[in-house]
């Protein structure tokens, strides 16, 4: 069994994202909106969609024009966008272990290059903080022990995750950029 589908959570996604494009995107390549592109990974019949979700918990790939090159630079991100009243733990979380069909979840996938992890508010259409930083480099820390996590249990999933604190992740040079 996969995580239970949630058109109000899926709504939530797809709107931040959205809002994302200009809100998040510009300021994290140093750019205009206008020199950036993006196409949605989902886990749809597109046979490299389904390997880049489903396998490697890419959602977005992001394209930046710069004038000095002569095609686009590519980024896989992982994105996050949890709601305001969230925003008072300060931390990232990142889905540990699918109880339900037990079978690992997005921690022992995570392949893209940046994640996009930030609290969207619908009712104003804003991105009210977001922090970025490098899956590897995150994945790496967990490996040599450098990091301090918490393992907590999703109710509503029947999934264990992990969460990271913005601090930790400061403290430990991992936010490559923040707002």
């Amino acid at each position: 069994m996969i995580t239970p589908y949630s058109p109000k959570n899926a709504k939530h996604s797809n709107d931040a994202h959205i809002a994302a494009q200009s809100q998040v995107y510009p300021k994290i390549f140093n750019t205009l909106q206008e020199k950036l592109s993006f196409e949605t990974v989902t886990f749809d019949s597109n046979p490299r969609h389904k390997i880049l979700d489903g396998e490697m918990a890419v959602d977005r790939i992001v394209k930046v024009n710069i004038n000095s090159l002569q095609y686009p630079l590519s980024f896989t991100v992982q994105e996050r966008f949890r709601r305001p009243d969230a925003r008072k733990w300060q931390d990232i979380t990142i889905t540990e272990w699918n109880h339900k069909s037990n079978l690992p979840s997005e921690l022992y996938k995570l392949s893209g290059g940046l994640f996009v992890y930030g609290y969207y508010n619908q009712v104003t259409d804003i991105v009210e903080q977001f922090v970025v930083f490098s899956s590897s480099q995150v994945l790496l820390s967990l490996a040599r022990g450098d990091l301090h996590w918490d393992v907590e249990c999703n109710k509503r999933t029947k999934q264990t995750f992990i969460a990271l604190s913005f601090k930790l992740l400061r403290d430990n040079g991992l936010i490559l950029f923040e707002q």
